[in-house]
């Protein structure tokens, strides 16, 4: 960081554009400093003229930001391969059903998570989204939830939601499969969230949020269904954002929308005990 400071310091021409490799820390660093020295420089600058004052035009240097490799900062967990051969006793209201599920979720590549700090932030994919794609759009989130102040641990998992889509066109013409690939998926998410999720913040479900888009908010929902199922009155998370989701409104507030129990940030759900938000769309 201070090689990247020393050669802003050798005063670039107007014309001349400096590009700089930083990591987000210190890119925020040069944000607050650069901030900084304008307001220093415009306030300098101020002098009286004809009885008025007048800013003189600061000279016209810019820098390029380019923020590392993302990728370093938050984690990746996939649950994407063949179905396990010994089936799941999923627990429906009249009792339980063998279904046969994902895999578990494992961590892709390495774990980012930075053990002294508690505060998670897991988001899941929806519908017709592969791995590639995803992978990018994390880049992007964790970009702009850094930017924004977020400072916890941000880890994504992705599933098997694309597995009928047509490569060349981009299409998926079977939504119903992918729909019985979230449920098949739910008890893995379940699984990772009451285990290394919960683990890294400290054991406290206070600590977790989960964002969820399109039919992974299917997929995010059946999960907390299932842990208030087996493991009844234990949370594994805080509040649950869900946006443009493939589900029925219903599932919100557990049935009509009399019973909803408005708690705190969000709606308490009444079958999971997790507050649910849906941010409203224009």
């Amino acid at each position: 960081m201070a090689d990247n400071f020393d050669r802003l310091r050798q005063r670039p021409q107007m014309t001349d554009k400096v590009t700089l490799a930083l990591d987000p820390n210190d890119a925020a660093k040069l944000l607050m400093a650069t901030v900084a020295a304008r307001k220093a420089r415009t306030r300098a600058d101020r002098t009286p003229t004809d009885g008025a004052a007048t800013a003189t035009p600061m000279a016209a240097d810019s820098v390029r930001v380019t923020v590392k490799d993302p990728r370093k900062y938050w984690t990746l967990y996939s649950t994407r391969g063949a179905l396990e051969a010994e089936p799941f006793d999923y627990p429906i209201e009249s009792g339980t059903v063998p279904v046969k599920v994902f895999p578990d979720a494992a961590v892709v590549r390495s774990d980012n998570r930075d053990t002294g700090r508690t505060r998670t932030l897991v988001f899941v994919h929806g519908y017709n989204a592969g791995q590639a794609e995803f992978e990018k759009n994390m880049d992007e989130l964790y970009k702009r939830l850094f930017w924004v102040g977020f400072r916890g641990n941000v880890v994504g998992f992705t599933w098997t939601g694309d597995e009928f889509t047509l490569p060349l066109l981009g299409l998926n013409p079977n939504f119903d499969g992918e729909v019985e690939n979230a449920f098949q998926t739910a008890p893995k998410l379940r699984g990772l969230l009451r285990g290394p999720i919960l683990t890294g913040a400290g054991g406290n479900p206070e600590n977790v949020d989960v964002m969820a888009h399109s039919l992974g908010v299917l997929l995010t929902h059946e999960a907390l269904r299932l842990q208030n199922a087996l493991e009844p009155g234990t949370a594994v998370a805080n509040d649950v954002i869900s946006f443009e989701g493939a589900l029925w409104e219903e599932v919100g507030g557990g049935g009509d929308r009399g019973e909803r129990k408005h708690e705190g940030r969000g709606e308490k759900n009444r079958r999971t005990g997790v507050r649910t938000r849906a941010p409203t769309h224009s």
